[in-house]
């Protein structure tokens, strides 16, 4: 694993094997001091590490709200469909009313 005083990336921390792998340490050649830090020194893979995790909460973000849209959406869908079933048996009860109304209005029959 170690090579002429460099660690390679088979040093990475074995979080990343546990699913918590946004916290990765990698150490060796590839840690950076406090001072390059701020100084906005991050190795190139330390700083591809940081790029590529961003890039996944950002995906996962999206996909949460994708999952939320979908998830209102068919909410909506059933909650219209139930309203407009309730409707639709109002609506056929009114017609047959009317039709056995208008049935007796033509015979010349008292609505009382």
């Amino acid at each position: 694993m170690k090579k002429s005083g460099k660690w390679n990336v088979a040093n990475i921390s074995s979080n990343m094997f546990r699913g918590n792998c946004r916290h990765l340490l990698i150490v060796g050649a590839n840690t950076i001091s406090p001072k390059q830090k701020m100084a906005g020194q991050e190795d190139p893979v330390q700083r591809e590490i940081h790029q590529d995790w961003a890039n996944r909460e950002y995906i996962e973000v999206i996909t949460s709200s994708i999952k939320k849209i979908a998830d209102f959406l068919n909410s909506f869908d059933m909650s219209c469909r139930s309203r407009l079933a309730t409707l639709n048996e109002k609506l056929t009860a009114l017609e047959r009313r009317i039709e056995y109304i208008e049935a007796r209005v033509t015979k010349g029959e008292t609505l009382t």
